[in-house]
């Protein structure tokens, strides 16, 4: 059975002592404790999302920048197919041009030197008839 005597009270005022001197030196230092590691906690989940976006955005950028290098690399690579394709038929009708040009030269000196040829013939043969009819003449 519980009696109210004097310790009674004193026992009660050693207990709300032993609150205040609790809470002063374990419950306010823990509680402090809790709520910086919360704080802290969020903090670091808040840089880890960030990151974590950041990340993501920079995976973005990365795959866009490979794309339009892709992009970029296949219309040069086309546009230097393209113009060698264009020098190349160029080079091949200059060679055709000149291969043409070439054999009508050609033509053009083998015409005179037939003619010459012709001419001479023909002066070589005066030549030779002369001769003869002077030697049918003399006998």
């Amino acid at each position: 059975m519980i009696h109210f005597d004097g310790t009674f009270i004193l026992q009660i005022i050693n207990f709300f002592i032993l609150l205040i001197i609790l809470n002063t030196f374990l419950f306010k230092p823990v509680i402090k404790n809790i709520i910086a590691r919360r704080e802290y906690m969020k903090d670091m989940e808040d840089k880890i999302n960030q990151t974590a976006q950041r990340l993501e955005n920079l995976k973005e950028e990365y795959d866009n920048q490979i794309n339009t290098t892709e992009i970029k690399s296949r219309s040069l690579l086309e546009a230097q197919v393209k113009q060698a394709t264009e020098n190349k038929q160029n080079f091949v009708d200059k060679v055709r041009q000149e291969i043409t040009e070439y054999i009508k030269q050609e033509k053009q000196n083998l015409e005179k030197e037939k003619e010459k040829l012709g001419q001479l013939l023909e002066k070589d043969i005066e030549t030779v008839a002369k001769q003869i009819m002077t030697k049918i003449c003399k006998v």
